[in-house]
C-alpha cells in the first residue's frame, strides 16, 4: 500500500526552504535591484519546479496577505498551440472582413498571403515583397495555415 503524504507538512517544508533562500539573499546581497532579482529567481524556481506541466514561469505579481510580502515572479501558461513548422504556406485571416483584420493588426495579410516559416518566425509576402511578420506560434493561433502546392510557391 502506498504511503500517505501529509500535504500540510510537505508544503510547510517547501515554504521553509523558500523562506531560507529569501532570507539568505537578503542577508548577503546589499544592492536592492540584485536582491529583487534573486527573490524573483527564488520564487520562479520554486514555481517552475512545482507547477503543473502546462504552466511555465514568466512575469506577474504575487500578492500576499501583507503588502510587505509581495514578490514579483514570472508565470504564464505554456502555449497550447504548436508553432507553424518550417515551410511555405497560405495564411488566411480568421477575421471575416478587412475592418476586423485591420483592428487586429492583420490588415496587411487580409484576406490571405503566402507565408514562409522557419519554425520560429513567419514572414508574409505579397508577390516577392514581405508585407508583415510575426512569431510562428502567433501565426498558428491567429491564421488558418494551409500548405502550398509546389505550383503556388513560385
Amino acid at each position: 500500500m502506498a504511503e500517505i503524504v501529509n500535504l500540510k507538512q510537505l508544503f510547510a517544508g517547501l515554504q521553509a526552504l523558500l523562506v531560507g533562500d529569501l532570507e539568505l539573499a537578503r542577508a548577503v546581497i546589499s544592492h536592492s535591484g540584485d536582491k529583487g532579482g534573486v527573490a524573483e529567481a527564488n520564487w520562479g524556481g520554486m514555481l517552475a519546479k512545482h507547477l503543473a506541466g502546462r504552466y511555465c514561469v514568466d512575469k506577474a505579481t504575487v500578492i500576499a496577505a501583507h503588502p510587505s510580502a509581495w514578490e514579483a515572479v514570472r508565470m504564464r501558461r505554456r502555449p497550447l498551440i504548436d508553432p507553424v513548422p518550417p515551410g511555405t504556406y497560405r495564411a488566411k485571416c480568421r477575421e471575416l472582413n478587412p475592418a476586423h483584420a485591420a483592428a487586429n493588426g492583420h490588415g496587411e495579410v487580409y484576406p490571405a498571403k503566402r507565408c514562409v516559416s522557419d519554425g520560429q518566425w513567419c514572414a508574409f509576402y505579397r508577390g516577392a515583397t514581405e508585407v508583415w511578420g510575426c512569431n510562428a506560434t502567433y501565426a498558428a493561433a491567429n491564421f488558418i495555415i494551409e500548405p502550398l502546392t509546389s505550383e503556388a510557391k513560385a
